[in-house]
């Protein structure tokens, strides 16, 4: 696909869609216009399945980190992270030295999202949850 049609599919085609809901919704009523988006949303749903996809949630990958978190939050954190093979084929993951959320460099860096669960420290060559980004856009 031409880079050129993305644009157009990500911005021309939702609004397309819009138009089309507003312009049906005023000849059948809004009770009818949400009921057909309900069952096309059911139907959709119903062929993907059918077509074998069956695990809607986003299957981590597991690798080995290459850093340390030393400070355990309250909260589950998604650091910014880049995941690379060493020499043995091992998966390993660092995080950005930055943790700022201002700090674009660090999203052209990464190449996916490091999980880091609740109240827990992180040494070195623990076993961590990695998200990429390109698992993320499927």
């Amino acid at each position: 696909m031409p880079l050129g049609l993305l644009p157009f599919i990500l911005l021309v085609i939702p609004v397309l869609e819009i138009g089309a809901f507003i312009v049906i919704g005023q000849k059948i009523g809004i009770a009818a216009t949400l009921a057909m988006i309900v069952v096309t949303a059911v139907i959709g749903s119903f062929l993907l399945r059918m077509q074998g996809r069956s695990d809607w949630q986003l299957q981590p990958l597991r690798a080995v980190a290459d850093f340390e978190w030393p400070k355990p939050d309250k909260r589950r954190e998604f650091q910014r992270a880049r995941l690379a093979h060493d020499a043995d084929g091992v998966p390993r993951v660092t995080v950005h030295p930055s943790r700022s959320s201002g700090v674009l460099s660090s999203v052209t860096w990464a190449n996916g999202l490091v999980v880091i669960p609740e109240g827990r420290k992180l040494q070195r060559g623990d076993t961590v949850a990695f998200l990429p980004f390109c698992e993320l856009l499927t």
